[in-house]
């Protein structure tokens, strides 16, 4: 006993225990090849994103998830991103901190991303709404689109999503930003295939089934319309292909409005 409860500590030290920013990848293969008769060839658009956050923006990746789906989806945009997230972190500690702001204000952004902390909807909605609004010039002013990314309810809490769904709903609108609804997909994909655990253990932070549900969406929405549906399984060795087509499509429901 004593052992797996030092275990569980070790696990979620590993995943709370640090902040993330990751320095945008360059990916040779959107540039300009070679010409063909005197005429350069270009390769896939590219999407540039900056995802500003906390671990549940971090955990597994997320923003490479959404690179690597990008790859594994023939015909689409390749996904560029970058990411400052910190453990707990709100939107209010990102703009005191300040590292976000100027990562904002570097440009090159299409979509700038912006996660809250996952109870701040339900304790701290007016100071949520407040740093949202404080960002948005900023992102407008770099040539940037908001995006909010809804977070999901706590296992066991399915009632939370009364709220949170709502509250993101609304500062999107106002705000006129593009909203990635992940909470209302996982509600779907709990119901439909409860098999599938998009929780980690403690019951908050997503699994590695979460995280690829999310970036499924973002691709989705963020990409040039077309969908990841049917992509190759994309190397992913903890879901299986079936797991992976059913992600797939709960992403695409939730983005398209498709029955």
């Amino acid at each position: 006993m004593l052992r797996r409860a030092v275990l569980s500590v070790f696990v979620l030290f590993v995943l709370l225990g640090c902040g993330r920013t990751v320095a945008p990848k360059v990916d040779e293969s959107s540039a300009p090849s070679a010409t063909e008769g005197g005429a350069a060839v270009s390769g896939p658009p590219v999407v540039d994103v900056l995802f500003i956050g906390n671990s549940y923006t971090f955990s597994h990746e997320l923003p490479e998830v959404l690179e690597q789906i990008a790859t594994a989806t023939e015909g689409g945009p390749v996904f560029r991103t970058e990411m400052v997230a910190h453990p707990d972190y709100s939107l209010e500690q990102h703009w005191r901190l300040g590292e976000a702001a100027a990562a904002i204000a570097r440009g090159g952004w299409e979509f700038v991303v912006l996660q809250g902390h996952s109870l701040s909807t339900l304790e701290a909605k007016e100071r949520l709404y407040r740093y949202a609004r404080l960002y948005a010039p900023l992102i407008r002013a770099a040539g940037a689109q908001s995006v909010f990314f809804m977070t999901w309810a706590r296992r066991g809490r399915p009632e939370m999503m009364e709220t949170i769904g709502p509250a993101y709903a609304a500062i999107a609108a106002e705000l006129d930003a593009v909203l990635v609804p992940a909470g209302h997909a996982w509600l779907t994909s709990r119901a439909s295939r409860p098999d599938i655990h998009l929780h980690h253990a403690d019951g908050s932070h997503p699994s590695p089934a979460g995280s690829y549900l999310a970036a499924a969406m973002f691709y989705d929405l963020l990409g040039d319309g077309t969908s990841c549906v049917g992509s190759d399984h994309g190397g992913f060795g903890y879901l299986d292909t079936e797991e992976i087509r059913f992600l797939q499509e709960t992403a695409l429901r939730h983005t398209r409005k498709v029955p």
